[in-house]
């Protein structure tokens, strides 16, 4: 049985009538349905509908589909891909069997009429059929489409990966992988190199800027699809099949340095269904679904000195799936404690799609916000120009927190990990916020247990008080002497509410503690602090 703290996630489908129903998806072979969501749309490539081509709703115009059918016609070539880019919630790119990669912008309340090619903002023209497409996580301007002949389109038998900037309608990078289509692309978290995974069951750890395939490997026996995914500190998820007569499904964990040997390999059951695994950089966690399941499975990432999976459970329906997508960490209903929304797709008698939305939460008895259950995500800000990633530049995501959408100081994250100590919870009758911290607890000590006349504690005090003001970046919030008995021990004493310094703290832990400051002294009505009164334990720890 897991330990994680993750454990008691459950998933939770919405109301038919909060879902969306009544249009047909294109669903060819093992690929899924193409569907890009995010904050404000949703996006389809649809079957048999004469108005569009790619579906465009508002995300909450749930329901069935009415009249107007809206969306992008296209008139010459088959749409193949989609993705609304990380950092512009009205543009999306749109990929054709032809090898054009349009970009098109829709206004926030949606489309009143339909738009076809020829009202792209921009369109860029590639070789062969664009197969997927990725925005860069972390660079402007940057988009990565995988090119092939999967769908019978013109170009050669090979895969390319081109990087484009769309603003100067260039192919900045291309890598060709010969004698294969890729099946799954994915970017690490600094967007630096990328791990991909072709029709020849092969994964591949590639340097694009470089322009070299760093290692590659058939990371499972079985010649069926695979499929992969690039997660943080340098690992890699892939799924795929078992060799020898069971040839069951399986999961395994690699190091991006060496895709011969897995660090964890996990069996699963002997279902046919490909798996496809969706990766929640926030919380480590993965949720990975197999077509024609009517299952989710959703697993813990351990990283750290012993990387592992940790299968934490599973959500479960009667309807089969035919494809499963991510919604956006902004998107989640914090007041709920959604941790994930993702947007499964069933397949109904009629033929038409039925898209069941399923939030994702995660229990908790204590109230208000907590930077466990919610650490910052990746905001709107790219981290780099293109022209700074293309010369070399590295950088993770520009954070923003969940809670006020400001965001969040990157050297404090790397400091202290990614996951922000959870801020006090608030005071109960005017008690003092609870506080977990060795350096306030000997700050307390001094506070309570002072004699005036040992001066070796009135040393050991001062040395506490300034380590604590250090680290916090408090100015002019502790100073001089304790105060006993009533009395100051000098004329200074612990004053009101802490004044922060302009400089942010040096860790998360930081963060938190300098947090529980503010509530503790802020909350201290009976002014337990000046007056030297013991305080309770429990306010404290």
């Amino acid at each position: 049985v897991s330990t994680s703290k993750f454990r008691n996630v459950f998933g939770k489908a919405k109301k038919k009538n909060e879902c969306y129903d009544g249009f047909r998806l294109k669903v060819t072979g093992s690929n899924p349905p193409i569907m890009a969501v995010n904050n404000k749309f949703l996006a389809v490539i649809v079957a048999g509908v004469s108005d569009a081509d790619v579906l465009i709703r508002r995300r909450d115009q749930t329901g069935r589909l009415v009249a107007p059918i809206t969306g992008i016609k296209c008139d010459e070539a088959i749409a193949t891909s989609l993705a609304w880019c990380p950092r512009d919630d009205n543009l999306l790119a749109v990929g054709n069997m032809r090898g054009d990669l349009m970009f098109f912008r829709i206004p926030d309340g949606g489309l009143t009429d339909s738009v076809n090619e020829s009202q792209a903002e921009v369109t860029l023209k590639g070789a062969s059929a664009v197969l997927s497409i990725l925005w860069h996580p972390t660079a402007d301007k940057l988009i990565l489409s995988s090119e092939g002949s999967q769908f019978g389109g013109q170009g050669s038998a090979d895969s390319n990966l081109v990087m484009w900037n769309w603003e100067t309608k260039e192919a900045v990078l291309n890598i060709t992988v010969p004698n294969c289509h890729m099946v799954s692309v994915s970017f690490n978290y600094s967007g630096s190199h990328v791990v991909c995974t072709d029709s020849n069951h092969f994964t591949h750890v590639v340097d694009l800027r470089e322009a070299a395939i760093l290692r590659e490997a058939r990371c499972h026996k079985k010649l069926r699809r695979q499929n992969s995914v690039y997660l943080k500190d340098g690992l890699i998820f892939t799924t795929g099949f078992e060799g020898g007569a069971s040839g069951g499904r399986e999961m395994a964990l690699w190091s991006e340095n060496d895709l011969e040997t897995p660090i964890s390999r996990m069996s699963l059951d002997q279902n046919s269904g490909v798996l496809f695994p969706i990766y929640d950089p926030d919380l480590n966690m993965l949720y990975v679904w197999g077509k024609g399941d009517s299952s989710i499975l959703y697993l813990e990432v351990v990283s750290g000195d012993k990387p592992d999976i940790r299968l934490l459970s599973r959500y479960s329906v009667s309807t089969p799936q035919v494809g499963v997508y991510p919604g956006t960490k902004r998107g989640v209903d914090i007041d709920s404690n959604e941790v994930m929304t993702l947007y499964k797709v069933q397949m109904q008698s009629n033929q038409n799609a039925f898209v069941e939305i399923v939030n994702f939460t995660y229990p908790r008895r204590e109230q208000g916000f907590s930077y466990e259950v919610y650490p910052p995500t990746p905001g709107l800000k790219a981290a780099l120009s293109a022209e700074e990633w293309l010369g070399g530049g590295d950088a993770e995501p520009l954070l923003v927190s969940l809670k006020t959408g400001e965001p969040v100081d990157e050297s404090a994250l790397k400091a202290g990990g990614t996951t922000l100590t959870r801020q006090p919870t608030a005071p109960r009758g005017g008690a003092a916020t609870k506080v977990t911290n060795e350096l306030l607890g000997k700050v307390k000590e001094m506070v309570t247990g002072f004699t005036e006349t040992d001066t070796t504690q009135l040393e050991e005090y001062k040395r506490l008080v300034e380590q604590l003001r250090s680290t916090l970046g408090i100015s002019n919030s502790m100073s001089g002497r304790p105060v006993t008995n009533g009395t100051a021990a000098t004329s200074s004493k612990v004053t009101a509410a802490p004044v922060r310094s302009t400089t942010t703290a040096g860790t998360q832990e930081e963060a938190g503690l300098m947090a529980a400051v503010d509530s503790f002294v802020s909350n201290d009505k009976e002014g337990r602090l000046e007056k030297g009164d013991s305080t309770d334990d429990a306010d404290w720890n």
